[in-house]
């Protein structure tokens, strides 16, 4: 029996109760202490509402944050983040979904996303002139928010993992001749930065490790260097951050003409200190610095150095600070340094990712091997 005119049917226990409502029909089931209420403009229709509800439940998903849409479920989750990653892993994050993964899908359910939803919200960004190397980013992005998610319950499967996408292909890795990198180092030494080039074909940092050196980090006595933080850019506010891995926390031997460079880069610094005076901004005590001690941003020194040192080396080489790192790797590897000893230059978590990067490079002994074998085997006469 119904009251003012309402129709209902109860069923059992869990069952959830489906009644007409204003023309329409809406239904209820009682979820860990809560009602959770369902509509739709027919039973059936509310019934699989339900349904869907029960059936997460089965699953162990906190249906409690079933209907948070992606656009608030990533804000939180970016939010958590930012206080735990490296900055340069949360830059990339916000900035994929505030681009690109929001407009697409941030107003769908997290529980509705399915991987049909995911390839066509590529599909769209592809379409509108986005890389593959973006896509991929922006993949990364949601499958590591997503990956969240199945950890809380939220949902109990990541759909990005049934979405197909392509890495972009690598680059190939610069190899220069040694007159090629002498006649680099050359053009350098006339640009203010040029020890900064130097160091990253002496030793093969990231530019973030070079830019995010402070004089403490210089040994002069020793001839090494200690890497443990880099550079940063977080929300317009530059930071030393320190860096993610053990293996990527290291000390680096440096050579003599590295060493004579930052020896005369130390004395040009100083030099523009007592110049400048109460001028000078170099708070965070930078090797590498501007004009007024500022930190440096990395696409200004390849816009306003580096490409002004490749021409000047007027060897018609298209080559980025990054690409220093790789002349660095690939011309010990040449020489027939130990890969393990490059790997740990390189701040690599383990030799087999040098090699696997690096393979073309490093020069191949079969020969000698075979050689040598032969003289074991072969039976003296």
């Amino acid at each position: 029996m119904t009251s003012k005119g309402r129709t209902g049917r109860k069923n059992g226990h869990h069952e959830g109760h489906v009644s007409a409502w204003r023309g329409r029909y809406r239904g209820s089931v009682m979820v860990q202490g809560k009602r959770y209420w369902s509509y739709g403009p027919t039973r059936g229709e509310v019934v699989k509402k339900l349904d869907a509800i029960k059936l997460r439940l089965r699953r162990g998903e906190d249906v409690r944050s079933g209907g948070v849409t992606l656009q608030k479920y990533a804000k939180e989750w970016l939010d958590f983040g930012s206080h735990r990653w490296a900055a340069s892993t949360f830059s990339n994050y916000e900035s994929a979904f505030r681009l690109y993964l929001t407009p697409q899908l941030g107003s769908r359910r997290v529980d509705s996303l399915t991987p049909q939803h995911v390839q066509a919200c590529y599909s769209q960004l592809i379409a509108v002139g986005l890389r593959a190397d973006g896509v991929h980013k922006c993949h990364k992005a949601l499958r590591a928010c997503l990956a969240q998610a199945v950890k809380q319950r939220v949902i109990s499967f990541n759909p990005c993992i049934a979405v197909d996408v392509s890495k972009p292909p690598e680059k190939e890795k610069p190899r220069l001749t040694d007159a090629q990198v002498r006649s680099l180092a050359v053009a350098a030494e006339s640009d203010r930065l040029g020890s900064l080039f130097l160091l990253l074909m002496g030793t093969g940092l990231r530019i973030s490790e070079a830019l995010g050196l402070t004089w403490k980090d210089v040994d002069f006595s020793g001839q090494v260097i200690h890497v443990n933080k880099q550079l940063q850019s977080l929300n317009g506010n530059w930071l030393l951050s320190k860096l993610k891995t053990k293996g990527s926390r290291r000390v680096v031997e440096i050579g003599d003409s590295v060493l004579n460079s930052l020896r005369g880069h130390k004395l040009q610094q100083t030099t523009e200190q007592l110049r400048l005076g109460s001028e000078w901004r170099n708070d965070l005590d930078l090797v590498f610095v501007g004009e007024f001690g500022q930190p440096l941003d990395r696409h200004n020194v390849l816009r306003r150095n580096w490409k002004n040192v490749l021409a000047q080396s007027d060897l018609g080489l298209k080559l980025g600070l990054h690409d220093l790192r790789h002349v660095f790797a690939t011309t010990a590897l040449s020489k027939g340094m130990p890969i393990t000893t490059v790997s740990s230059m390189l701040g690599h978590k383990d030799a087999s990712t040098t090699l696997r990067v690096y393979a073309a490079s490093v020069p191949q002994s079969g020969r000698v091997v075979a050689d040598a074998m032969d003289a074991v085997l072969t039976v003296a006469i």
